[in-house]
């Protein structure tokens, strides 16, 4: 390395900022992909986080493969040699920017990827080409797409203002998950939007079932007719007196002769929670998530779980480990 390559190294952050880094908002407005599923939610990469399963599955992957080593390796004759002074060790296994540390990097990269099929981080060099950091670029704002001249791979990426720029794949870490192309990875959540829109649309309908606490198939029957006054007086006494978890099951009094019928819990609500059940497994095939890695532990058992998490290093973990 000649001096003014030393010099240029030592001075790189100054000569050559980053483009893309909207420092201030790294970790937000992760919404974009999706649509509305069959059941009428919405879903898109925000709105899957708040399914607990399908956090669960993001975050054990992303912090299970942050927490492993990562080097820079040489070859030497068939054997390989740590490069610990090679500057991209230290933005690996260090800290890939002044902001973060590398376990939040690659956890945030990784569960980019998860959600939208791709994570990408902005590479920053110094005016000698060595890379000096690393900046996450959010999913949603970035389209690759192949130059219509010398067909490589570039990047359009949207920026804070509403400008657009273009970055080169030398300037642009790109992590990509299953995509048929060789370039772009498949948007998992949109994929799997129905099947996150039925595990969201079952909780809902639970939190409702139980917030609303006097159930809809109670009918209360009187031996004449309620003049509008008393419907209404009727209806604010149930709501106040017995609507609610903090009022179930409490006694109901009845005036003017009025008898209180009990409808049986429809099918479709009783068996909810099964279906609950059933959610929690499909978004695990999704993510290839052993369930009891999601304290699904139903089917667990002492003999199981050690075959389990082999299962789980060398068919979940493995293929994102030769990604990155």
């Amino acid at each position: 390395m000649s001096v003014l390559d030393r010099i240029a190294r030592w001075f790189g952050y100054d000569k050559r900022a980053a483009t893309t880094t909207d420092r201030a908002g790294w970790f937000v407005d992760w919404a974009g992909g999706g649509g509305t599923s069959v059941s009428g939610i919405a879903v898109n990469n925000d709105k899957a986080l708040t399914l607990a399963v399908a956090y669960a599955c993001i975050r054990n992957i992303a912090e299970d493969i942050a927490t492993l080593p990562l080097h820079v390796y040489t070859r030497d004759g068939t054997a390989r040699v740590v490069q610990s002074e090679h500057p991209v060790t230290r933005l690996l296994a260090v800290s890939p920017n002044p902001d973060m540390t590398a376990m939040s990097f690659r956890t945030a990269l990784t569960g980019h990827v998860l959600g939208w099929g791709n994570a990408y981080a902005e590479i920053q060099r110094n005016i000698a080409g060595e890379p000096v950091a690393l900046w996450p670029i959010k999913p949603d704002r970035v389209r690759p797409f192949r130059d219509s001249a010398s067909k490589a791979v570039m990047y359009e990426v949207s920026l804070d203002d509403g400008k657009r720029i273009q970055l080169n794949s030398r300037a642009v870490l790109h992590l990509a998950g299953l995509g048929f192309d060789g370039v772009v990875g498949y948007n998992v959540i949109r994929y799997a939007r129905e099947s996150i829109g039925l595990g969201l649309a079952t909780e809902q309908f639970g939190n409702r079932f139980f917030g609303n606490g006097l159930h809809p198939g109670v009918i209360i029957k009187y031996p004449h007719a309620l003049g509008e006054k008393q419907r209404i007086n009727m209806r604010r006494s149930l709501k106040e007196n017995h609507q609610g978890l903090q009022n179930a099951y409490d006694g109901l009094i009845l005036e003017e002769g009025g008898d209180v019928v009990k409808l049986a819990i429809a099918p479709e609500e009783a068996q909810f929670l099964e279906t609950r059940k059933f959610s929690v497994s499909e978004i695990c095939r999704w993510f290839r998530m052993p369930p009891h890695k999601v304290a699904d532990l139903e089917k667990a058992s002492y003999s199981n779980i050690e075959e389990e998490n082999i299962w789980y290093v060398i068919n979940t973990l493995t293929p994102w480990m030769v990604r990155w």
